[in-house]
């Protein structure tokens, strides 16, 4: 979300989101080794950033939902629950 905040409406819009997202409840998880290894196995067989990789495999895991609009996650409708969102 940062990422995309600070390229889309620069640093103090996306400082804010920061600030604000600090109220929601998150839980941070750990790069484990295995966690690193799962998304690396992922990102070798899909066409997604390392970072999507990642994501998708914490919430394997975690038998969490991706929620998503980026269609380079069509590929994994079958290793993780996935919820779209409308894309404009």
């Amino acid at each position: 979300m940062y990422y995309i905040m600070r390229r889309k409406q620069g640093p103090k819009r996306a400082e804010e989101l920061l600030k604000d997202s600090r109220e929601f409840p998150l839980t941070l998880e750990p790069a484990t080794e295995e966690r690193i290894f799962a998304a690396a196995r992922l990102k070798a067989e899909h066409s997604i950033s390392y970072a999507d990789a990642f994501a998708v495999a914490l919430a394997g895991e975690l038998k969490a939902t991706v929620v998503t609009g980026d269609p380079e996650f069509k590929s994994l409708e079958s290793k993780v629950n996935l919820l779209w969102l409308e894309t404009k």
